[in-house]
């Protein structure tokens, strides 16, 4: 074998071994998406961040870097492709915390220190730049919940707390308030998904008691009752779930682009960069282009005037600070 041959195979081996390669091996809709890359978050790289967004822009901050737990806060401008430090968050350093946004402001709840679980509420004003210590959460101290914003109003669930969990609680910013609300319907889980479409809050996924959990659920404030969705294995006797080979994972990410959901990265026995589209209208899953980057845990993902991105996260001792956004229309193509 020639010199450039020896050469061309190792550079094969390490894109591999690095997790740079798209993976193949499934089928030909993984074409059907495009991964690509943005400016690189500008904060150290981590796990277990939390994410929201307010007037089109994205907020990370918070997580782990595998030595400490952060305080650091971003912003995030799809516009300008640029990242802008903020104002330190001045609570406990915390990962696996829950973050949402109402309005122009962002909360920041629960949590982990890296001895106690957490169930202190900070509030962020995006226009001045301020923190200020709101009303504790509701429930149990906790981390690995959910939070999501709607029609003004907050929303956290699930959960690890010493057991796992599946209340669901409503924060009112006007009143500086938490109220329980109808718990969610199907397993107890920690480390699952959420989404808002249509002013519904989807959950779905996530672990309970070392399995993953296969259901997605919806529930809608207006009636305060919560819908069991298809299932998200092949345990039916008709086609559409003939598929759904790999959906199932917990500390996965989800966005939303349109009428549709997306989940990518995650565990399930193993990291996983399989790429899933949910379309709200018939209750289905489709594979997409699987994630580009390393496989990961941990990681966040926010959608900026319909766009979808991906950030963080960590495989191991590795942590990641790439930032890459899915374009749905467009077809795969390699990109650095």
């Amino acid at each position: 074998m020639t010199k450039s041959k020896y050469c061309l195979a190792a550079l094969l081996v390490l894109l591999q071994a690095t997790g740079c390669t798209k993976d193949t091996s499934t089928t030909d809709d993984e074409d059907d998406g495009n991964w690509i890359k943005r400016s690189t978050f500008e904060g150290v790289a981590r796990s277990e961040a939390v994410a929201f967004v307010i007037n089109d822009l994205a907020y990370v901050g918070t997580g782990y870097d595998g030595e400490e737990r952060l305080q650091d806060f971003w912003s995030y401008n799809a516009a300008l492709n640029s990242w802008e430090q903020k104002a330190t968050f001045p609570g406990v350093a915390r990962s696996s915390a829950a973050g949402f946004s109402t309005g122009t402001n962002g909360y920041i709840a629960t949590g982990y220190d890296g001895t106690n679980k957490l169930k202190d509420c900070w509030q962020y004003n995006a226009t001045s730049n301020e923190w200020v210590q709101k009303a504790d959460f509701g429930g149990s101290a906790r981390y690995d919940a959910v939070a999501a914003g709607i029609s003004g109003q907050g929303f956290i669930s699930s959960g690890w707390d010493g057991n796992y969990r599946k209340d669901l609680w409503q924060y009112d910013p006007s009143a500086d308030t938490w109220t329980q609300k109808v718990s969610l319907s199907g397993d107890k889980r920690q480390a699952a998904v959420c989404f808002v479409h249509d002013n519904k809050l989807y959950v779905g996924l996530g672990q309970d008691n070392g399995t993953t959990v296969n259901d997605l659920h919806e529930y809608d404030p207006a009636t305060e009752t919560w819908t069991e969705k298809r299932k998200l294995t092949s345990i039916s006797d008709e086609s559409y779930d003939d598929d759904y080979s790999d959906i199932v994972r917990y500390n996965a990410v989800a966005f939303v682009i349109g009428d549709k959901a997306y989940v990518t990265t995650g565990t399930n026995g193993s990291l996983t960069n399989k790429t899933w589209e949910y379309d709200f209208s018939t209750d289905t899953w489709s594979r997409k282009t699987a994630f580009e980057r390393s496989s990961r845990t941990g990681a966040v993902a926010f959608t900026i005037q319909d766009r979808g991105f991906v950030t963080t996260g960590n495989s191991g001792s590795s942590y990641y600070d790439d930032l890459n956004e899915f374009n749905p229309a467009q077809t795969y193509e390699e990109n650095d």
